[in-house]
């Protein structure tokens, strides 16, 4: 039990160190390159925090990925923000979805 308490503290401790390091370290022109996701020739804030938080192994590339398309299908006006009217665009669609099914039901066309 010592020796896994030591262990894990080991790691613990080697793990901290390395981010410390890691964002301590001077940025490189190859660095700002990998930083930009979309090649655009700028780094925005969001792809420096999902880089950063995937290098760091904080969360995966995978998770960034959802998090990112759940934005796209929340941002309704698709202006890269979310804002209250795009939640009333979305409540709209769904009521409007709602309503298609129930004229398609009356119709007989869903048994």
């Amino acid at each position: 039990e010592i020796l896994s308490l030591v262990g894990s503290w080991l790691v613990t401790n080697a793990a901290h160190k390395a981010e410390s390091d890691f964002m301590k370290r001077e940025m490189t022109i190859e660095d700002l390159e990998a930083l930009d996701s979309d090649h655009d020739g700028d780094v925005t804030e969001v792809e420096f925090l999902s880089h950063m938080l995937v290098s760091m192994q904080k969360v995966d590339q995978a998770l960034i990925d959802e998090i990112r398309e759940l934005f796209a299908r929340l941002d309704a006006q698709e202006n890269g923000v979310l804002q209250k009217r795009d939640l009333e665009i979305l409540a709209q669609r769904r009521k409007n979805r709602m309503r298609q099914i129930g004229s398609t039901v009356r119709k007989g066309e869903y048994v």
